[in-house]
């Protein structure tokens, strides 16, 4: 059962900065996540088993339309896994069809990203133009 957990560490933000921010980013997303709205969850297994753990959903300010959601993949790295917006997709585990999840795996498998699926589905929609 997913629980919510009453406190968060530094460490908790720290990680949660590293994950969501770029290069020389930090401190800035760290910034922000002080005044940002933030939850965290533990005992979560996705229906793939692709991530485990610990889940943090955070609500960025200046932005409460959008809530970044975090969990760790199976290496236990915190990754961000999709922005939840009015334009998020209805089925989290579904499939770009220009896009494919084999394409993003591969790029993963490479270090060519870090970015979760849906977020990396946007970034290759910019760099083609569609989106």
């Amino acid at each position: 059962m997913l629980m919510p957990c009453s406190s968060l560490t530094a460490g908790d933000l720290a990680e949660i900065a590293h994950a969501t921010a770029g290069p020389g980013e930090i401190q800035g997303a760290l910034r922000m996540l002080s005044s940002a709205a933030v939850a965290k969850f533990s005992n979560f297994i996705s229906d793939k088993s692709e991530y485990h753990g610990d889940v943090y959903v955070v609500v960025w300010p200046g932005r409460p339309e959008i809530a970044d959601v975090l969990t760790r993949d199976r290496r236990g790295v915190l990754v961000a896994n999709q922005a939840l917006d009015k334009n998020a997709p209805l089925n989290v585990w579904g499939e770009d069809e220009q896009f494919p999840r084999e394409d993003w795996r591969y790029e993963v498998t490479n270090d060519d990203t870090n970015l979760g699926y849906w977020e990396w589905v946007k970034s290759m929609r910019v760099v083609h133009g569609t989106g």
